[in-house]
């Protein structure tokens, strides 16, 4: 099984080139509403411009996630049966 983990740099990190909303990113923006929550991101309801989504892209790279493999889990799949005992 594969799983997509985000790229960008650790949580421990400032990225090298914030975007808005790393910028302001106070970890609440299920909580505001949506005027403040364009205001962070520099954006709007109708989008972005053409030129300024031209920008963003230039200065923070695409929005992609990079496959990589999920670590193996020492447990069974769902729904297996169980390991058989081995006596020592």
């Amino acid at each position: 099984m594969r799983k997509l983990f985000r790229t960008g740099a650790p949580h421990d990190q400032t990225p090298q080139n914030p975007t808005p909303a790393d910028r302001s990113s106070r970890d609440d923006e299920h909580k505001i509403g949506l005027e403040e929550l364009f205001k962070r991101l520099e954006a709007s309801a109708g989008g972005l411009t053409t030129k300024e989504a031209d920008k963003r892209l230039f200065l923070y790279g695409p929005n992609t996630f990079e496959v990589r493999e999920r670590p193996s889990s020492p447990l069974p799949p769902k729904g297996s049966p169980p390991a058989a005992e081995t006596s020592t």
